[in-house]
C-alpha cells in the first residue's frame, strides 16, 4: 500500500474515532466543543508541519463546577509488546507538543482512545504527563519514534459516571513528575 494511501486510512479512521467520541460524549450529556483542525482556524504560534509548536487538542470538554480538560482521540487497534497489549502513541515529539498546549493555556490534556475489543462504547482515558512517565520506546524494524503503555495504564471509562476516577489518576501522576528527565 502507497504511504499516501495509508495516510488516508489513517485519517479516516481518526475521523471515525472522533465522532464516536462526540457521540459517546452526547450520550452522557457533557458539554463539549468539537475543535476544528483546519491549519485555517488558529493562530500562527501553533504552527504546521516541522514548524509546529503546540498540538491542538480534538476536543474540549467542560465539567460543570471543575473547569476544562483538553482532549486528544485515538483510534489506534491494540498492539503487543513483551507479552503485554497495549497501545502506541508518537514518541516525544507528540507528547511534547501536547504538554506544551497544556502549560500555555493551563488545560489538562488527556489521550482518549477508543477500545475497539469491544461493542460497547468504553474509552481508555490516560493524561499526557502520564504518557511521559509509562510510555515504553518501541525499538522494532518498521515502527519509529513509538511509544508503547501498558493497558493497565489506562482508565477505562464506559460511562459519563466513571470520569471521577481520571481526577484520582491525575494527582498521583504530580508525585512522579519530579522524577521525570525530558
Amino acid at each position: 500500500m502507497k504511504k499516501l494511501e495509508i495516510e488516508s486510512k489513517n485519517i479516516e479512521k481518526g475521523k471515525k474515532g472522533e465522532e464516536s467520541f462526540k457521540e459517546w460524549l452526547e450520550s452522557c450529556k457533557l458539554s463539549y466543543l468539537y475543535v476544528n483542525q483546519n491549519k485555517e482556524t488558529f493562530a500562527s504560534m501553533f504552527g504546521c508541519g516541522e514548524d509546529q509548536a503546540v498540538k491542538r487538542p480534538d476536543f474540549l470538554v467542560l465539567f460543570e463546577g471543575t473547569g476544562l480538560i483538553a482532549v486528544d482521540v485515538k483510534n489506534y487497534s491494540d498492539f503487543d509488546h513483551n507479552n503485554k497489549k497495549g497501545y502506541l502513541i508518537d514518541n516525544n515529539r507528540e507528547t511534547k507538543l501536547v504538554l506544551c498546549f497544556e502549560r500555555l493555556f493551563r488545560i489538562p490534556v488527556w489521550y482518549v482512545y477508543l477500545d475497539n475489543k469491544n461493542d460497547s462504547q468504553t474509552w481508555l482515558w490516560i493524561s499526557a504527563l502520564k504518557v511521559i512517565e509509562a510510555g515504553e520506546p518501541i525499538k522494532k524494524k518498521g515502527i519509529e519514534d513509538k511509544s508503547f503503555i501498558s493497558e493497565s495504564c489506562f482508565s477505562k471509562v464506559s460511562k459519563g459516571d466513571d470520569l471521577g476516577k481520571l481526577w484520582t489518576e491525575r494527582f498521583s501522576t504530580y508525585r512522579a513528575i519530579k522524577d521525570v528527565e525530558y
